[in-house]
């Protein structure tokens, strides 16, 4: 019961992530990835380059040097060579798709009472 409930909510995060890279800007999608990341490390700062997350974006490393440019100029995220730290958790959310949201619903159907 709980390997087929966790299949169908992965499937779901899947879909609702191929939907998010198809219909929304890249800093949109760098703050849901970033925030995502964040969730599972709880940690704030994160060991990642442009070219990894351009990857992880399904974009080119311009767009995600100019979506990270953007944060940091608002003081949202710090980007040193090969190291993001998130400096301002709540004004990234503030930046993000509703995709995050989405997904973090299916994740806590994912947690056991």
């Amino acid at each position: 019961m709980a390997l087929s409930r966790y299949a169908v909510v992965q499937g779901m995060q899947i879909a609702q992530t191929a939907a998010c890279n198809r219909l929304h800007d890249a800093g949109e999608r760098l703050a849901r990835w970033l925030l995502m990341a964040a969730d599972r490390v709880d940690f704030s700062s994160l060991p990642i380059t442009h070219d990894f997350l351009a990857t992880m974006l399904g974009t080119d490393r311009p767009s995600v040097s100019l979506a990270a440019k953007i944060l940091q100029r608002n003081k949202i995220i710090e980007y040193r060579r090969g190291t993001l730290e998130i400096l301002n958790r709540r004004k990234l959310e503030s930046t993000v798709c509703e995709c995050y949201k989405v997904i973090r619903q299916f994740n806590s159907v994912l947690q056991l009472p």
